[in-house]
């Protein structure tokens, strides 16, 4: 079911007064959401089936990506698939997850972060929070991953046989990571609302890619391979023996075996653009081009709790159980295993994954035996896995991100106790940045930005909000936004291109080389001004009319551009997909645990998850924080010889 958002000329029409008098219970700290009537649910039916899929299909495009491409294929051939029960933990966990934020946005229209930001201590608590968490999703390891496979076709191409990428192609590879980006942000360009674009953009690559590896498993994979990836998936609790585990590998495709990070709480926000519920009354986030009688309330909508509302809420609910219990979690499961039987068949177990051949590596394999074809198939294949990834994880650091500008600039309730909070946490990051400069690990240097960042970027903001208080709302975008974004552009840019092109290198007698701008510097140029313009954003999407989220989308977007830009010059693809992975278990485990207490603090008793449902929610949070632990421990242990699970061993639990 397809809805269309609201045009600006019947949004007055269609949305109620505010009220909160209709069975939910008090709206927390943002204002009341406003009321409606629940629309009408599809019917549900085999012959329909396909029209009713929703936002499973672009979480797919994102889930068929790093944990099945690059994580999965590297644990099989390491653990002979034996350690695949985890990803079929890891999928049910994320699907009772994403079904659990998406009945919250069933119900009032809002994603889940909005329901975040209605708890204490209020919006800009948690917008900070999330935003904070969130920048682990921006790291660039998709899209160079991504550009390995197209240039080992390229160089293969040159050469006239199958080659690996090495470090020596790194500028052709990170060329071809740009390249990747622009046309990922081209895409959202256009099509009226995103959602729209991005559900027929991954609908035509997950085809593709499940299609080509179903068919390459089925005719040149052997039974064998089946059988030990097959049973891999069933296998739970096993842990080869004799052998030291590699935790980050295994938490890091724990975390990435489906979504993972704040992807799942993502499935909300699609949700809503799709038109499920109550999201059908409140809009979508439009493009720039095509997207202009759409719109996007500031606030969700709810409906009366009436008999016949629930039972319409609970047919919307079938559908999203379909959607993401069939669908998602069928598809994700699938999509592991398909690259984990070719990984089991063609990919030596001894093989290193290294940093610049890491979404080469299956096709080399496949190729050795049966052809050069099979090179380039693989190769696009690994294209089309790694990209719509790209494309969905662009388009969510966006949405995300403007989504909690939009609705957290709203004014809101003062909590009791948030400015002892506010005391409190100056107090101790105060303590650690002045221990840590005592303690030596602190230059004056250092020392001094710190400060200048924690004093002068509110100092800022405060400025910015003067300023807006004494124009007229029309006049703010015009005398403020755009002067902000062009300081921000053509500061923070400079530094960008003077650090690339290595601009004033020049080389000591010690043999140590500097240049005008260092790349360090660049990242700190670009953490101020990033603070100094989000910041702004939030202050001033407060008066912006529906229909202007589009802008916080895009200078959202901006600025992940720009962070890809240095990202990519400073560190490599594998350690990226790393790291990124690892922070995403986390992540799941703090969206889970959220989730269940704004289930049960927002929604009437009629439309809470049931007794199991909330019991799943806390099984996600314990799987995901053991992972989360156990790679940590694993870390420490490495880089400082510490290991916190033997300390709690020895000491806290002795036997």
């Amino acid at each position: 079911m397809e809805s269309t958002a609201l045009a600006p000329e019947n949004t007055t029409a269609l949305l109620p007064t505010t009220s909160t008098d209709c069975g939910f219970p008090d709206p927390g700290m943002l204002p009341a959401w406003n009321v409606g009537e629940l629309p009408d649910p599809p019917q549900l039916s085999m012959r329909r089936a396909v029209h009713l899929i929703g936002p499973s299909v672009i979480l797919l495009g994102a889930a068929i990506g790093s944990g099945e491409w690059l994580l999965a294929p590297a644990l099989t051939a390491k653990y002979a698939g034996a350690v695949l029960w985890v990803a079929t933990v890891s999928v049910l966990l994320q699907a009772c997850l994403n079904q659990e934020v998406s009945r919250y946005t069933l119900a009032t229209g809002e994603p889940i972060f909005t329901a975040y930001m209605r708890c204490w201590p209020g919006s800009r608590w948690h917008s900070a929070w999330y935003l904070g968490l969130s920048a682990s999703m921006a790291w660039p390891g998709l899209s160079l991953n991504a550009a390995t496979a197209v240039a080992a076709g390229i160089v293969s191409f040159q050469a006239g046989a199958y080659v690996v990428p090495t470090a020596a192609d790194s500028f052709l590879i990170r060329g071809c990571a740009y390249a990747i980006f622009a046309v990922c942000v081209l895409l959202v360009l256009f099509g009226g609302k995103v959602y729209t674009m991005l559900q027929a953009a991954t609908t035509f690559m997950v085809v593709w890619i499940l299609g080509y590896l179903l068919f390459v498993d089925v005719f040149l994979a052997s039974w064998r391979s089946w059988e030990l990836v097959l049973s891999g998936f069933v296998n739970f609790g096993y842990f080869p023996g004799g052998e030291t585990l590699d935790w980050a590998l295994v938490a890091g495709f724990a975390a990435y075996a489906g979504l993972g990070g704040l992807g799942n709480a993502g499935t909300s926000n699609y949700i809503r653009d799709k038109g499920w519920g109550m999201g059908a009354l409140v809009g979508a986030i439009p493009s720039a081009v095509g997207g202009q009688d759409l719109q996007l309330s500031h606030l969700g909508m709810v409906f009366p709790v009436t008999a016949e509302n629930v039972r319409k809420f609970r047919q919307w609910w079938k559908l999203v159980l379909f959607d993401q219990g069939v669908i998602w979690a069928g598809g994700a499961l699938l999509g592991m295993a398909l690259p984990a039987i070719l990984a089991m068949e063609f990919i030596d177990p001894t093989r290193n994954l290294g940093q610049w051949q890491a979404a080469a590596f299956q096709a080399e394999g496949i190729a050795s035996r049966h052809g050069s074809v099979f090179w380039y198939l693989t190769l696009l294949c690994g294209f089309w896995v790694l990209f719509s990834s790209v494309l969905v994880v662009t388009d969510t650091v966006g949405r995300l991100w403007s989504d909690m500008i939009w609705t957290g600039s709203q004014p809101g309730r003062k909590g009791r106790g948030t400015r002892v909070l506010s005391a409190g946490l100056a107090l101790v990051v105060g303590a650690v940045v002045l221990r840590s400069f005592t303690a030596g690990s602190l230059s004056f240097q250092h020392l001094l930005l710190a400060l200048v960042f924690l004093c002068g970027v509110p100092t800022a903001l405060w400025g910015v909000r003067a300023l807006a208080a004494r124009l007229k709302t029309e006049e703010v975008e015009a005398r403020v936004l755009k002067p902000l974004v062009m300081v921000y552009a053509v500061t923070v840019l400079s530094c960008v291109a003077l650090s690339a092109l290595t601009v004033g290198q020049t080389s000591g007698p010690d043999g140590v080389v500097t240049m005008l701008v260092e790349w360090s510097t660049t990242v700190q140029v670009f953490l101020f001004g990033t603070a100094w313009l989000l910041g702004s954003a939030f202050i001033l999407a407060r008066d912006m009319p529906p229909h202007d989220v589009y802008k916080i989308y895009y200078l959202v977007l901006g600025v992940y551009i720009t962070w890809i830009c240095i990202a990519m010059q400073i560190t490599t693809p594998l350690t990226m997909i790393l790291i990124s992975s690892n922070i995403g278990g986390f992540l799941v485990a703090v969206t889970a645990l959220h989730t269940l207490y704004v289930n049960r603090r927002f929604l009437p008793h009629a439309l809470r998850p049931r007794w199991w449902k909330q019991l799943a929610l806390l099984a996600c949070a314990s799987w995901y924080l053991f992972m989360s632990f156990m790679a940590l421990d694993a870390h420490l242990t490495r880089l400082t010889g510490f290991s916190p699970l033997r300390w709690l061993n020895e000491s806290v639990l002795p036997s």
